[in-house]
């Protein structure tokens, strides 16, 4: 029992010190501190100051590094990735390092999606029609892996969009459709600087409604009758 202490004494410090490695490559990268402004505590470096969205967990296995999610923001560009819904710090921190900030490497975001493997392929000859499987990257994979962690969501819309193609296309269709929105929205915040803005599941609700209204309203329309929608007794 003493060695196997030892031997996990041992690990502990082992970890840390590539703790402190990764640490200062993320402050490398991340260069000088944010501008602050007069009166505030900080470094006033001449990097543009950073907006945080609310902290969240680190994850399981993720590094122990102090401000973490403010390096991850400024490595990106003053972006703070971690606010789309099922991004942690730790997964982003694997997404960056596999894919960059430079979103300009893929002309638009299909594109991007298409090389994650999170593009629904087709195949035609002549009038027979069948389906390409679409081979997933690591990083497409790790958006799989979020989107699976983000599905039982009971406050997040993105967390009703999954539930509600599960029930007519099944769980695994539903799981890579939420993994490219996910990527799509990574893609459009990097490259784009569009943030993410939850509305909440009773408003994702809502337009859902509108939308099959809006649809059977035209239906009926083309077919020659009128809905009328019925009454409360």
């Amino acid at each position: 029992m003493r060695q196997a202490l030892e031997l996990w004494e041992a690990y502990q410090q082992k970890i840390q010190d590539c703790d402190r490695k990764l640490e200062a490559v993320l402050h490398a990268l991340a260069g000088p501190e944010p501008s602050t402004p007069a009166g505030e505590a900080g470094s006033g470096g001449n990097a543009p100051a950073v907006k945080l969205g609310p902290a969240k967990p680190p994850g399981r296995n993720a590094p122990a590094i102090e401000r973490f999610q403010q390096l991850l923001a400024r490595i990106c560009g003053g972006r703070d990735v971690t606010k789309i819904p099922g991004l942690g710090t730790y997964l982003v921190l694997q997404l960056i390092s596999e894919v960059g900030t430079d979103m300009t490497r893929w002309k638009t975001e299909k594109h991007f999606a298409s090389w994650l493997g999170l593009a629904g392929g087709r195949k035609q000859s002549g009038k027979r029609k069948g389906r390409v499987k679409a081979h997933r990257n690591r990083v497409g994979r790790l958006f799989c892996l979020a989107a699976r962690a983000l599905a039982q969501s009971v406050d997040k819309a993105l967390g009703g969009f999954y539930r509600r193609l599960r029930g007519h296309l099944g769980g695994l269709a539903a799981n890579v459709a939420l993994a490219r929105k996910l990527a799509l929205l990574f893609y459009r915040l990097l490259h784009q600087g569009v943030e993410y803005v939850e509305k909440g599941l009773k408003n994702y609700e809502a337009k859902v409604l509108a939308t099959e209204a809006r649809l059977l309203r035209k239906l009926a329309k083309k077919q020659g009758f009128t809905l009328i929608p019925s009454t409360a007794n």
